[in-house]
């Protein structure tokens, strides 16, 4: 009993202590008025572009890795040959849609939009 009693108190004077010593939490926070300035929409599409071949490109590499491990492992197993190959060659010719598809996306966006929006009259970053 005076084990249980000594717990309550030391917890009760531990968190006591921790009240004493709070500091404020200066927690004012004010809502924007004015909405962040957003890119031009060349800037913005090819941003938007930039990330999508990114991910592209990464999920290539993932299934080239796993078609490579495949292919090790398969044994001399025609079918797990097969398979190992097909994933191989879907991922390389995904890459190679990506990134077609980038180059083709940068090109409208330099060439025919650049002269019909305002806002892409300046060049395009590289």
């Amino acid at each position: 009993m005076r084990k249980k009693v000594l717990t309550q108190i030391s917890a009760l004077t531990a968190n006591l202590g921790l009240l004493a010593f709070a500091a404020p939490a200066y927690a004012q926070w004010t809502i924007p008025t004015v909405i962040p300035d957003l890119p031009d929409p060349c800037t913005l599409a090819n941003n938007i572009a930039t990330f999508m071949v990114g991910v592209a490109v990464a999920v290539a590499v993932v299934f080239l890795v796993l078609g490579g491990i495949q292919y090790m492992q398969s044994g001399g197993d025609k079918m797990a040959v097969e398979q190992a190959r097909g994933k191989i060659t879907g991922a390389v010719v995904g890459g190679l849609i990506a990134i077609a598809a980038y180059a083709v996306l940068t090109f409208i966006i330099q060439t025919i939009l650049r002269g019909t929006i305002p806002a892409c009259t300046t060049p395009f970053p590289a």
